[in-house]
């Protein structure tokens, strides 16, 4: 039975140790989660990374809503917020940059 128990512990301890992943429920748990997976990585991977944020970040949004929220438009600066938080929630650095590869590819072939 306590085997059984330490076993069940074990298994819980390790569930939580993935990679972290980005969080897009408020923009303090966005930046902070975005320094911890930037962290994760190892530092070869990170400016693939940083560039990796950008090309979904611009994916997400159009010019008239660039030119909306650089008008001083709060209203259009969390459209943008929410979209580029809804595409990068829950993933890790390699799932991000795989995301941005696969945009890429998408953009290349149009």
């Amino acid at each position: 039975m306590k085997k059984a128990v330490a076993v069940i512990l074990l298994a819980f301890a390790l569930t939580g140790c993935g990679e972290p992943k980005i969080d897009g429920s408020s923009e303090e748990a966005f930046q902070t989660s975005l320094q911890k997976v930037r962290e994760s990585l190892a530092e070869d991977k990170r400016a693939a990374f940083n560039d990796a944020i950008q090309v979904v970040a611009f994916s997400q949004v159009s010019m008239k809503e660039l030119m909306q929220a650089g008008s001083g438009d709060e209203g259009g600066r969390a459209l943008i917020d929410k979209k580029i938080k809804g595409a990068l929630a829950g993933k890790t650095g390699e799932e991000v940059i795989e995301y941005a590869d696969k945009i890429k590819k998408e953009r290349a072939a149009n």
